[in-house]
C-alpha cells in the first residue's frame, strides 16, 4: 500500500509539474487545450486507482488538482472562444517574439561587443523579421514593436562590425580571438558531450 501510494504520489507531482511548465505565467491564449485534457484523464486514472486502494489523501490530492485544472479549462476555453482565431495567431506569434527577445537579453546585455556572436545576432534579427510580417496584418501595433526590436538588432550587428575594427591591429586580433572564443564556447555547450 504504501509503494502505491508513494507511485500515485508522484504521478499526481508530475501532473502538477506539467501543469506548472505548460500553463504557469503562460498567456491563456498560448496554452493548449489539449495537454489540459490529457491530465484530467490522467487524474481520473489516478483518482479511480486511489479510490481501490482506499487511499483517501490521494484521493483528496487528485480531485483538488482535477478542480484546478477545470476551472482552469473553462477559463481558458472562454478566453480561446473570445479571441477567435485571430487572436490566437496574435498572441503566439507576439510570444515568439517575446522569446527571441528574450534569447537577444540571455546572450548579449552585459557582454562587450567584439566577442558578440553575429550569426545568432541575425538569426535572432531574421527570425524576429518573420514574426514580424506575420503579426503586421494581425495587430499593426504589435508588428511595429517587434520592427523597432529588429531596427535594433540590425544598428547592433553594424555596431559590432565597427568595434572589431578599431584599435591596433593586435587589438583587432584581440577582438576577432574573442569572437572566436565565444564560437567555441558555443559549440562546447552545445554538441560536446551530446549524442549525435
Amino acid at each position: 500500500m504504501v509503494r502505491v501510494s508513494a507511485e500515485l504520489g508522484e504521478r499526481l507531482s508530475a501532473c502538477a509539474q506539467q501543469y506548472s511548465l505548460h500553463f504557469a505565467g503562460q498567456v491563456r491564449l498560448t496554452r493548449d487545450p489539449h495537454i489540459l485534457t490529457s491530465l484530467l484523464v490522467e487524474l481520473e486514472e489516478i483518482e479511480q486507482l486511489a479510490r481501490s486502494y482506499d487511499d483517501a489523501d490521494q484521493v483528496r490530492a487528485a480531485r483538488e488538482q482535477a478542480a484546478l485544472l477545470r476551472r482552469e479549462q473553462t477559463q481558458l476555453e472562454a478566453a480561446l472562444q473570445e479571441a477567435g482565431p485571430r487572436g490566437r495567431a496574435t498572441a503566439h506569434l507576439a510570444q515568439r517574439a517575446s522569446l527571441m527577445m528574450h534569447r537577444y537579453s540571455r546572450h548579449f546585455a552585459g557582454q562587450g561587443r567584439a566577442g558578440r556572436d553575429l550569426g545568432l545576432l541575425a538569426e535572432i534579427g531574421a527570425q524576429l523579421q518573420a514574426s514580424q510580417r506575420a503579426l503586421q496584418p494581425l495587430h499593426p501595433g504589435q508588428a511595429h514593436w517587434v520592427a523597432e526590436f529588429v531596427a535594433m538588432c540590425t544598428r547592433e550587428q553594424q555596431a559590432i562590425l565597427a568595434a572589431r575594427q578599431q584599435g591596433s591591429l593586435a587589438q583587432q586580433a584581440a577582438s576577432h580571438a574573442t569572437a572566436a572564443n565565444t564560437l567555441m564556447q558555443t559549440y562546447v555547450d552545445c554538441c560536446v558531450e551530446r549524442r549525435r
